[in-house]
């Protein structure tokens, strides 16, 4: 058997989790759910509702004068809980949001480790990146997300002050953005 140390791949990692399930009983998953299943379904919710997240964070982090640096102090940390009630596994509904809040870069590091050292250019003048972190529970997995953002396109974006009700909404209807 595998060490969970060598173990990279968060798929494989949770694979195994399952197997040493079957066998101890050790750390069960929710009814109805493998811990492999539910890491998938969090990669296809992820993925499903990225552009409400990209907007959600960049109108969380969004400074009154759009200065990019001022978007590099911050980030928005997202929480998410597996729905028992979604019988048919779908992706969009898999997770409910459970808090959401801005941090400060600090902050977020003492609470939930330092975020990448990635708010540097993405290579392409006018761009800079905006950070989220998505915790999937009871995974106990936190998704580090950074979005590329184009500085002169950054006052078209409408200005939504409640933000967080229209996340909120979306994640609980599995509606994307």
């Amino acid at each position: 058997m595998l060490d969970c140390r060598q173990v990279r791949d968060r798929g494989t990692h949770f694979k195994m989790i399952d197997s040493m399930n079957s066998e101890y009983e050790a750390h069960p998953p929710p009814p109805n759910t493998t811990w492999e299943e539910m890491y998938t379904l969090s990669l296809q919710f992820k993925t499903f509702h990225d552009r409400l997240l990209f907007a959600s964070t960049f109108l969380a982090l969004r400074p009154p004068d759009l200065k990019p640096e001022k978007f590099y102090s911050k980030v928005l940390y997202l929480r998410v809980r597996w729905r028992e009630d979604n019988p048919r596994k779908d992706k969009a509904i898999s997770f409910c949001l459970e808090h959401a809040e801005v941090l400060s870069i600090r902050e977020a590091a003492i609470r939930l480790g330092p975020p990448a050292n990635s708010f540097v250019n993405p290579g392409k003048p006018g761009w800079f990146n905006i950070c989220m972190l998505l915790e999937f529970q009871p995974l106990n997995w936190i998704h580090e997300q950074f979005f590329p953002c184009y500085i002169n396109k950054l006052s078209v974006v409408p200005v939504v002050q409640d933000w967080k009700s229209v996340l909120q909404d979306r994640i609980e209807r599995g509606e994307p953005y």
